[in-house]
């Protein structure tokens, strides 16, 4: 949104790109609707609209705040409330923003959900029963904290804390799980965990910011979700289905172990490819046909046999030089080129009619904090944030090679493997952003 904003001379916010945010959509608001209710809005909203009444922005194009995120100074003035009963839908922003506006000037609340959780008939995850109240200054929010004796809901009292010690308090615990096997009187041991809580407690702030400052640049109003997919389909098959609409930057398929249906998060490349697959979806209450090949490919984009199928594409590597062209055209979604087009079509001059089916997918536009959210997880998987495990900006990962005829090879960072005897196999790469 931010980008939307900059992008604008005036910085005005068109309302058509507003309108499938979450909240909106679940207050069934209009186009006419939000110009009138800024039109009536009062001048503490700081709100005004564009000559054309198509957009809005802050009043007399003032500058926007920092942005607000995790790790940054928005811990210090932000506090986290419990003891809400979980799932109660009483609970909501305007609610949560009255209660606590008493102690200052509110910027944010946020409602902590079950990701895991079956969304409600309202479309929104059930409420865990917690909050994170962000206000202008830190002051507000120790006020808040200090005033825990006296909030309450329901008549249940609510228990109080500073999102940061939250925060801390979680990384010590996740360092004291010891492995079983290790006795917790070994002083040594007890003394490094210590700093190495000390260590964590530093980088993961730094980490955070890091994150952050990658996610508030991405674009947002580009990501789908794709429910009920049946285990025969795969990702590959889900971004090529989706050529037609427009280019597809990544496919993460989350496949179920227990065989029930699957689902995919795909982020497109531009605005124009996600309106697209929207308005056919609309066309089909909701669902999207895509056109799934036998090879994976339908037969102008074909590759050769020996890369029809390998692990290269996932990692992003070309096996060979004549998979260049066609490889090209599996990432960036662009015709192959003359050659690479001459060899596939003789491939297909020996071959059956390629067969292909349609499968008809459930597909929703994710947006606001349920989006913001994912990227975070997403660039923090990238940065090693989850595991701790490498980063990089093509997410390269170290692994081992296969042992030499004469000697053991050992990857670095995806590169050639180094040994006595035979080079190993490549190290391979970790998932691509």
């Amino acid at each position: 949104m931010r980008e939307k904003v900059a992008s604008d001379p005036g910085g005005y916010m068109p309302i058509s790109v507003m309108l499938p945010f979450n909240r909106l959509k679940l207050m069934n608001c209009t186009f006419s609707e939000i110009v009138a209710a800024v039109q009536a809005a009062p001048e503490s909203c700081r709100l005004e609209l564009s000559a054309q009444l198509d957009a809005l922005r802050r009043t007399g194009n003032s500058p926007l705040p920092a942005a607000t995120v995790p790790g940054a100074d928005a811990e210090r003035r932000t506090a986290q409330i419990q003891g809400f009963p979980a799932g109660d839908e009483t609970v909501t922003i305007e609610a949560i923003t009255e209660l606590c506006a008493r102690f200052g000037s509110v910027a944010f609340v946020r409602l902590l959900r079950d990701s895991a959780g079956l969304p409600l008939r309202n479309g929104q995850k059930p409420f865990l029963g917690s909050v994170e109240v962000e206000f202008e200054t830190e002051e507000a929010a120790a006020a808040l904290v200090a005033a825990e004796a006296t909030l309450g809901w329901d008549g249940e009292p609510l228990r109080t804390r500073l999102l940061g010690e939250v925060r801390r308090e979680h990384v010590g615990a996740d360092k004291r799980k010891l492995p079983d096997n290790r006795e917790e009187t070994n002083s040594r041991d007890a003394d490094d965990d210590g700093d190495n809580e000390e260590e964590v407690a530093w980088k993961r702030p730094r980490l955070e910011d890091e994150v952050a400052k990658v996610v508030s640049s991405m674009e947002r109003g580009l990501l789908l979700r794709f429910d009920a997919i049946p285990a025969s389909v795969g990702w590959n098959d889900i971004k090529v289905g989706l050529m037609p609409y427009g280019k597809v930057s990544f496919v993460q398929l989350d496949r179920n172990r227990d065989g029930s249906p699957n689902q995919a998060f795909v982020r497109m490349r531009d605005s124009e490819g996600l309106k697209a697959v929207m308005s056919c979806a609309g066309e089909d209450e909701g669902f999207l046909s895509l056109q799934c090949w036998a090879s994976g490919w339908p037969p102008e984009l074909s590759p050769v046999d020996d890369v029809a199928d390998t692990d290269d594409k996932v990692d992003g590597k070309v096996p060979s030089d004549a998979a260049a062209a066609a490889s090209t055209a599996k990432v960036d979604g662009n015709v192959p080129s003359d050659a690479a087009a001459s060899t596939a079509k003789a491939h297909d001059d020996d071959k059956s009619v390629e067969q292909s089916s349609t499968v008809r997918l459930a597909v929703s536009q994710i947006t606001g904090d349920e989006e913001d959210t994912y990227l975070q997880q997403q660039v923090s998987r990238q940065k090693g944030g989850k595991d701790g495990k490498g980063k990089g900006k093509d997410g390269k990962g170290k692994g081992k090679g296969s042992k030499g005829k004469d000697g053991k090879g050992k990857g670095g960072k995806g590169g050639k493997d180094r040994g006595k005897g035979k080079k190993g196999d490549r190290g391979k790469k970790g998932d691509r952003w």
